[in-house]
């Protein structure tokens, strides 16, 4: 006799590893900390998750058993749909593959330099989301898109969720992204619209 079949799908899955005690979650999949769909009001992992009514990528992540090192899959996950990408090791490859799913233009998008955090300067703010804004599709940024951008730090390689203007992911420009020098305007159109 098997047991229940497994959830598919970053909502299911975080919902069951929600309300497993915690001495039993090794091997579920959850929603990274931080990346959206992340529940946490009321106490420790308390509110369920819901699904967003279209397309949204977020990443789930599975812990191995410790004296295996404790290792750690990825995966992109949709929060509107049950897809999820294949496992992988790499945060930024799950987290691409979820954009892939969820706003499959998004590779065609002009990068853009990142805002300085720590500019106080009302008005760079103000010009950087004007760059920012004027660079991309109408409606990309309201419908929650990400932003791909070029990091004074070159080592800094990290994609982060909520770190665009209208909290979608800030995704970090790798050399096959076309440079917002180059003129070319942005190709593509948003998913959904």
């Amino acid at each position: 006799m098997t047991g229940p079949a497994e959830p598919r799908g970053a909502v299911a899955r975080h919902d069951q590893w929600r309300t497993t005690h915690l001495a039993e979650r090794n091997g579920l999949w959850c929603i990274r900390i931080g990346h959206p769909g992340y529940a946490r009001s009321g106490g420790l992992f308390a509110a369920a998750v819901s699904a967003a009514p279209l397309c949204r990528p977020t990443m789930i992540v599975r812990w191995g058993p410790a004296d295996d090192g404790g290792a750690v899959d990825k995966r992109g996950a949709c929060l509107g749909c049950t897809w999820e990408g294949p496992t992988r090791r790499s945060v930024n490859d799950a987290v691409e593959d979820a954009h892939d799913h969820a706003w499959p233009s998004w590779r065609s998008l002009l990068a853009v330099r990142e805002l300085r955090t720590s500019s106080h300067d009302p008005e760079a703010v103000r010009r950087w989301r004007l760059q920012v804004t004027s660079s991309y599709p109408p409606g990309w940024l309201e419908s929650g898109g990400p932003i791909v951008v070029r990091r004074r730090n070159p080592d800094d390689r990290m994609h982060r969720a909520g770190k665009a203007p209208s909290g979608g992911y800030e995704i970090v420009a790798v050399p096959d992204l076309r440079e917002e020098s180059s003129g070319e305007a942005v190709q593509g159109t948003l998913p959904g619209l």
